[in-house]
């Protein structure tokens, strides 16, 4: 199986309003730094966080999870993302726009989002446009 780095992505980030102390922030993904081409490709009509099909038990449960852990990392834009931005020190109501690219297997997917309130550390995911005849030629 062929494993796609995450050092190939072009990656682009503007905050508004510019700050002295602008947020620091790094590529993430679940996957660390490496990507399958196999498993965007299975996951692609996935949506992890969907209200589609719940019965009335299981939107009750869904609703109580939906309460937020004040030991989890908010997650913004995409919720079923996989390459996004991990920002640190991010100031009430900054408006984040995130790009994430790859040549070959990734167009320019692009989101924004703004901030309600200022968080030590925030993870932002783009909706993935991703190449998938590219990925489905990809062969180890």
């Amino acid at each position: 199986m062929k494993i796609l780095r995450l050092a190939a992505l072009t990656f682009g980030l503007t905050l508004t309003p510019a700050a002295a102390g602008a947020p620091s922030f790094e590529t993430w993904s679940y996957t660390g730094t490496d990507i399958y081409p196999s498993a965007l490709i299975a996951t692609a009509t996935v949506d992890w966080h969907g209200e589609e099909g719940d019965s009335e038990e299981d939107a009750e449960e869904d609703a109580d999870a939906d309460e937020p852990d004040p030991a989890e990392v908010p997650v913004l834009g995409d919720l079923n993302g996989w390459i996004g931005a991990r920002l640190f020190d991010v100031p009430e109501g900054a408006k984040i726009k995130v790009e994430v690219s790859s040549e070959g297997w990734m167009k320019p997917s692009r989101t924004e989002v703004t901030v309600d309130e200022a968080h030590d550390e925030i993870i932002i995911f783009p909706k993935g446009v991703f190449d998938f005849n590219a990925l489905g030629k990809i062969r180890q």
